[in-house]
């Protein structure tokens, strides 16, 4: 009976996905907050070599930094356009939020993306965007920083790429 033949490959074939998935994730949770980890200590240094950059300085202002929560990365660029980066550690990856304000009292443009854990060909933990761009942490940090960068410019603030 060829059928049941077929069934039980069927059976065999998702026990093994089932504990593909469970490796992955097991790996995904070892490894996720050193991870996040890593992307907040990258996230300061670049914010403060922006800072420190007086072409930089000069077209988007001053970028503030606030990582006194653990779980919560704020980035806050004043200059108008304001923008506003909010970053939250999740189970499943990161959510990022970007604002940005063409005028002092106006209302905000609002982007949310998710960049989700994944492994990489190499089994390390990396952020995967919406799009399904691998990222490590230092690509994730470019990604989340350049619309800052270009806020002038629509389609790359809520769209943003990695080269």
């Amino acid at each position: 009976m060829d059928w049941i033949n077929r069934e039980v490959e069927r059976v065999r074939n998702d026990n093994a996905a089932k504990q593909q998935t469970q490796q992955k994730q097991e790996a995904i949770n070892a490894y996720a907050w050193e991870t996040w980890d890593r992307l907040r200590n990258l996230m300061e240094e670049a914010v403060k070599r922006l800072n420190a950059r007086p072409e930089m300085r000069q077209r988007i202002g001053e970028v503030q930094f606030n990582g006194n929560n653990v779980q919560i990365l704020r980035l806050e660029n004043l200059v108008i356009p304001s923008v506003y980066i909010t970053i939250t550690y999740g189970h499943d990856g990161l959510c990022v939020e970007r604002k940005r304000r063409f005028e002092p009292l106006g209302a905000f443009d609002s982007y949310t993306e998710n960049l989700n854990y994944d492994l990489d060909q190499n089994g390390r933990v990396v952020f995967r965007s919406e799009q399904g761009q691998l990222l490590n942490a230092e690509r994730a940090v470019e990604y989340i920083l350049k619309p800052l960068i270009r806020k002038h410019d629509d389609l790359e603030f809520s769209f943003p790429s990695v080269q």
